[in-house]
């Protein structure tokens, strides 16, 4: 029933399964899955330390749990069109990886930018992808557990709208994140899945249920704010009570949101520079105006648009962060602020 190779490979020859490769070899850095191999075992590569490179082609067919975990030095993997099943946690600890590519007729599987996906979930972002935004491509529902462990260069994720479910540990050890916006299609989020130290702003957008397993959001940052929409159910958005209810949001740069709360709040927030509107009518605001009395302006937003505050009639007092060096055309025209603070960094 069991046999081995030339390079000490164990096998399961009735179920065409490798059991376990030697993890002591050390004169193999790149290693291809040899023909006749249809199943990789739980945890047969787990900690091989000297290999880069894996290509899983030829007859392979399915990837268990565990199965490529922890081997620290793995940079590249390769996986081609007879792959069908690939477990959610075949990758874990993998913490030199930088890419996936997948052969372009592989029907279950694909790789876009490196990153591992299957019809409808993100799988796997390299921890050593060194991207410091994502935006989440348009179409996939869910994302995987332990999906982006431990990327240290992220520092801002972008959901698309059609995300429903996030898995446990998601984006545990995520550190570089400091807000996430959470899409109104999302229904499910698992343990863990955001345990950042960074994070200190979650918006959720949603309007009707949230399912939450514990300690969904975990963090050493002392003031985690939680905005909700009006009418979504969170069983107090997963153990952690909600500051405000929005009123409305929108985004207003590639990486900038806002949201309008029901407390006079406008927050901008996220990463790098507001639009401009080109007149005040074009504020998206603008049905807020008479509402809001307060206005911060987030860390690490970097200019204020052209407009963006014309006209607002009850305003009361401005928070600038430091980040912001540029502030645009007419924006504080004809508003009625009572307290500003612009900081030395603001140069134009």
């Amino acid at each position: 029933n069991y046999s081995s190779d030339a390079n000490g490979v164990l096998y399961h020859i009735t179920s065409k399964t490798l059991l376990q490769y030697p993890l002591g070899k050390q004169t193999i850095t790149e290693y291809s899955i040899p023909s006749g191999v249809e199943i990789i075992e739980e945890y047969a590569f787990e900690k091989a330390q000297h290999l880069t490179s894996i290509t899983i082609e030829n007859e392979v067919t399915t990837l268990k749990d565990y199965s490529f975990q922890n081997i620290t030095t793995l940079k590249t993997v390769r996986i081609g069109n007879t792959v069908k099943t690939i477990d959610t946690y075949v990758f874990t600890y993998c913490s030199s990886l930088e890419s996936f590519t997948v052969v372009e007729n592989n029907e279950n599987y694909k790789s876009i930018d490196g990153v591992l996906f299957d019809k409808t979930s993100l799988i796997h972002y390299p921890q050593q992808k060194k991207d410091v935004r994502y935006t989440i491509p348009d179409g996939y529902k869910e994302i995987k557990g332990y999906a982006f462990h431990n990327n240290q260069y992220l520092d801002y994720i972008k959901f698309n709208d059609n995300i429903t479910s996030i898995k446990e540990h998601a984006f545990d050890g995520v550190n570089k994140v400091e807000t996430i916006t959470l899409p109104a299609s999302v229904n499910s989020i698992e343990t863990k899945a955001f345990v950042m130290s960074s994070l200190r702003l979650v918006v959720a957008r949603g309007t009707t249920t949230i399912t939450c397993n514990e300690n969904v959001f975990v963090t050493t940052s002392p003031n985690l704010r939680i905005y909700i929409s009006n009418g979504l159910t969170t069983d107090k958005l997963c153990q952690v009570t909600a500051n405000k209810t929005i009123t409305s949001y929108n985004s207003v740069g590639t990486y900038v949101d806002y949201i309008t709360t029901n407390a006079g709040e406008l927050i901008i927030y996220g990463k790098d520079g507001m639009n401009d509107f080109e007149t005040k009518e074009n504020q998206p605001w603008k049905s807020q105006i008479e509402n809001i009395k307060t206005i911060e302006i987030d860390d690490d937003v970097t200019t204020i648009g052209k407009n963006a505050f014309n006209s607002f009639t009850n305003l009361k007092s401005i928070t600038i962060a430091n980040s912001v060096t540029s502030i645009g055309d007419y924006a504080f025209q004809s508003s009625t602020i009572e307290s500003i603070s612009i900081s030395e960094y603001v140069t134009s």
